[in-house]
C-alpha cells in the first residue's frame, strides 16, 4: 500500500476490473466546478483540448492544500437530472486532504462521517440486490452480482473492513482500516476515485464542511 499515491487506482498495481465503486473517471463534477468558478481545472494542448487534470487545482478554484478540510465526492455519486444536463453529486463527505495524485484525492474522515458513508454504501448495495432479485436471480447469484459491482464495506467494532475480493477477482483486495489516535480513518485503501468538490454542487453534505467560499 502506498499512501503517498492515490490508492484508488494504484493499490499494488493497475487493475482492470468492474467498477465496484467510484472507478469510472468522468469530468462531470470538475466541469460543474469549472463552469461555476471560471477556473480551468484542466491541462490543455495548443488547440484547447483537455489532455489531463490539473491536480494542483481543486473545485474551490484555488490550489489544494494538504492538511486542509474539504468536501469529497466521486462520479459514482453523480447524477445528471437537471434541465441543462449538469452533473451534481448526490452526496459529499467532509474530510482532511492527505495527498493528491493525477487529480484524485486521498483523505481522512471522522468516524461519524465514515459511518454515514458505510450506510450510504449499504443502501446502494440494497438497490442492486433488489434489482437482481426482481430479475429472478437466485439468492446466491444475487449476492455474487452485488459483490461484483459494489464491494463490501463493514465495521468490525471500530475497524472498517473493505472487501473487494469478488469484484477484483483478487484475494488480496481486502483491508482493515483502524482509526488513528485522533479518531480519523484513512480512506486510501477503499480504492475509489475521490475528488474535492464545492459543497454547493452536493445535494447532501456529510460532516461539517469547510467555511463557505463565495464562488457559486
Amino acid at each position: 500500500m502506498t499512501p503517498h499515491r492515490l490508492g484508488y487506482t494504484t493499490l499494488g498495481s493497475q487493475r482492470q476490473r468492474p467498477a465496484s465503486a467510484g472507478t469510472h473517471r468522468s469530468p462531470t463534477i470538475r466541469a460543474q466546478a469549472e463552469a461555476s468558478t471560471g477556473v480551468d481545472l484542466y491541462e490543455r494542448d495548443a488547440d484547447g483540448r483537455i489532455v489531463d487534470y490539473r491536480p494542483e487545482v481543486h473545485a474551490y478554484g484555488r490550489p489544494a492544500v494538504i492538511g486542509d478540510w474539504y468536501v469529497f465526492a466521486g462520479d459514482w455519486l453523480t447524477r445528471h437530472d437537471d434541465e441543462h444536463g449538469v452533473g451534481r453529486a448526490r452526496v459529499g463527505y467532509t474530510g482532511q486532504l492527505t495527498s493528491l495524485f493525477d487529480g484524485w484525492a486521498a483523505f481522512h474522515a471522522t468516524g461519524d462521517v465514515v459511518a454515514v458513508l458505510v450506510a450510504d454504501h449499504d443502501a446502494d448495495r440494497a438497490r442492486f440486490r433488489n434489482r437482481y432479485t426482481r430479475d429472478g436471480l437466485t439468492p446466491a447469484r444475487v449476492e455474487a452480482e452485488v459483490d461484483l459491482f459494489r464491494c463490501r464495506l463493514t465495521f468490525d467494532g471500530q475497524v472498517l473492513v473493505w472487501d473487494d475480493r469478488a469484484g477484483a477477482a483478487d484475494d488480496t483486495c481486502i483491508a482493515e482500516i483502524r482509526p488513528s489516535r485522533d479518531g480519523l480513518y484513512d480512506l486510501t485503501a477503499l480504492d475509489w476515485c475521490w475528488e474535492p468538490c464545492h459543497p454547493a454542487i452536493c445535494d447532501r453534505v456529510v460532516g461539517d464542511p469547510p467555511p463557505a467560499v463565495d464562488l457559486m
